[in-house]
Parts: C-alpha cells; structure tokens; sequence
C-alpha cells in the first residue's frame, strides 16, 4: 500500500498540464499512487494526459468524465479511490519543487498531532512568471490547532496547493462540505484546526498560478456567495467543542472582521467599479442582517474609512492587472498576517 495518494484534478488546463507532470515525476519522494480526473474538458487537456500517463508507474487510475461534475464531486470520486495514508491534491494548473512530498511527509510522519501541513508559495502569472512570494509566517514551526484556528478566523492564509493532510484526520471530521459557493477550504482547515495541531513550513514548495480564466470574476459574485463567510463563521463556531471558552468568544470579534474588513472590498467593487450600487445595497443590507451590531459600534466609520479606500485602490489595480494574481495574505515586516 502506498503511502500517499496523489489526487489531480483537471479541467481546461492544458497549456500546463506538461509542466504538472514533470513536476510530479520529478518528486525525491516516490511512494505514492496517482489518481488523475479531467472533469469534461474541451480542449486537449484529455488526450495530454492519456499521452503523457501511459505507462506511468505511479498512476493509479485515469478517470475522463464525459459530463462536468464539478470540483467537489470529482475530488470525493478520487479520494474514495485513495489508499494511501496521507493526500496530496496537484491541481493540474500548479507546479511544485521536487522535494515537496518528501519535506512535508516528514514532517507528518514525526508528527503524529498534525492534521495538515502547508507552506509558502509563489504566485505565478499564465507564463510562469513569479509575480510574488508568500510566507503566511516567517519561520516554520508545529502549532496548536486552537491557535492555528485564532489566526484562520480573520483570513484564510493557507495556499491549498501547498497542503498535505493525514486521511484518518480527514474522515474523522467529516470531510469536505460542498455547502460552500467559495469558502469550503477555508472552512475545512478551520474544522482541521478545532481538533488538531497544524504544520507550516516557511519555504516556498509549491507555484500558485493564478490568471483571469482560473479567477471567480468579482462581476458574477452573488449575494449569497458574498456574505458566505458570516455563515462559515457561524458553522464552524457552532460546532465547536464547548471547553474551548477561550475561542467561542473570538465569534462576534470574527463577525465583525468580516463586516469592517472584508465587506468593504465588495461594496467598493460593485458600487465604483461595476457601477452597479443596487448590488452593492444588496451585500449591505445581508451584511447588517448578519451582523446588525455593527452599524452602531463606534470603532466602525474608522474601520470603514481605513479599509474601504484601501480595497477601493486595490479593485481599481485589478483593472490593469496587478490584483488579479493577490494571494489571500501578505505578512508584515513584524511577521503578522495581514488580510
């Protein structure tokens, strides 16, 4: 049995899917089996892979589906199929450095505590250019999930490119929840961090690629997808184990966050830039209902004032460009994240 599985799931990618391959061909660590999905795509990406594939060692199964599924349905296809211990998803558009499974597994392997391990990552644009590097914290290390999960309540800093996790731990809390239009990553690692602790390796391991075609356009965003994170918030708090008083305080804070700090980038988005203010009322209003305390907390016009410019100036960016590859995160000289 291997130790790992190695789930790629592909669509439309095939402009990189040569690179993908190489990058996992090219893993130090080779105890692992492949299982490959393209969800229906309609250029060349299937016969790439049934080219590049035959004969692989490694490859466990090669799945093309002739109807779209989606990629919740086509990742729990793959991973019933996983025997490893540990799982690892190379989505076919990302690369890797060679030693990637072999660092994070031995990490794992002499942690028995950890559920997940990450790293830092580059982002890279449609031609492999590395636009940046991210380091969601400055020095590695192994941390208590309930302080993991303090960090993860205000910003998904976790690059899922990047991450490994134990298939035991998985299962246990219930997998991956296909409730969510944006945030079911998110919300797994924080139900990941409610139980276990988590890994970070502060070198970058994986190359993030980020382009127009695999962006969720902001002009096609609905109100429900919007305000998702209130409810995140809500069921991960909700199922939080009782004797974590300390953390169960952090939901209205959290709450807040979204609506001071997040909301302020939407509105901005729908009202300036597409010139839609309907819309922007609409995300408003289901802000207030979500959060109505904080219309009449005194902190909210600073707040409001602080980060509504800033997000205004960064949609206005992404019209050239510049913020269509911003990761989630970016760290501060002291080595905080910053949302």
């Amino acid at each position: 049995m291997p130790k790992l599985s190695l789930i790629t799931l592909c669509y439309n990618q095939a402009p990189f899917l040569l690179e993908r391959i190489r990058s996992i061909r090219a893993q130090t660590f080779q105890d692992f089996e492949w299982i490959v999905i393209d969800d229906c795509s309609t250029d060349e990406s299937s016969e790439i892979l049934r080219q590049e594939l035959q004969g692989n060692p490694r490859l466990k199964r090669l799945i093309i589906h002739e109807r779209n599924q989606g990629v919740h349905l086509s990742f729990n296809e793959a991973l019933a199929l996983c025997e490893g211990e540990y799982i690892h998803h190379a989505a076919g558009d990302d690369t890797c450095e060679p030693w990637l499974l072999e660092e994070e597994l031995d990490v794992l392997e002499a942690n028995q505590g950890v559920g997940f391990v990450h790293s830092a990552y580059r982002v890279i644009d449609f031609e492999g250019r590395v636009v940046k590097e991210v380091y969601p914290a400055p020095h590695s290390y192994v941390q208590a999930g309930v302080e993991e999960f303090k960090r993860l309540i205000w910003s998904n800093f976790i690059c899922s490119p990047s991450v490994t996790f134990r298939l035991d731990y998985y299962k246990a809390i219930g997998g991956i929840d296909d409730d969510w239009i944006y945030a079911s990553d998110w919300e797994l690692w924080l139900r990941f961090a409610s139980y276990y602790d988590i890994a970070y390796i502060a070198e970058p391991l994986v190359n993030w690629r980020r382009y127009p075609a695999a962006l969720t356009p902001r002009s096609i965003v609905t109100v429900e997808g919007a305000t998702e994170p209130y409810r995140v918030l809500k069921r991960v708090f909700d199922r939080l184990p009782e004797h974590y008083t300390e953390l169960h305080k952090l939901h209205k804070p959290a709450i807040r966050h979204v609506s001071t700090y997040w909301m302020p980038g939407l509105w901005a988005w729908w009202l300036v830039v597409q010139r839609r203010p309907g819309m922007a009322v609409r995300i408003f209003w289901e802000s207030v209902k979500h959060d109505p305390g904080f219309l009449i907390d005194p902190r909210t016009p600073f707040y409001l004032a602080d980060n509504f410019g800033q997000r205004l100036i960064r949609m206005f960016k992404g019209i050239t460009g510049d913020s269509a590859f911003m990761p989630r995160t970016d760290v501060s000289s002291s080595g905080m994240v910053k949302p």
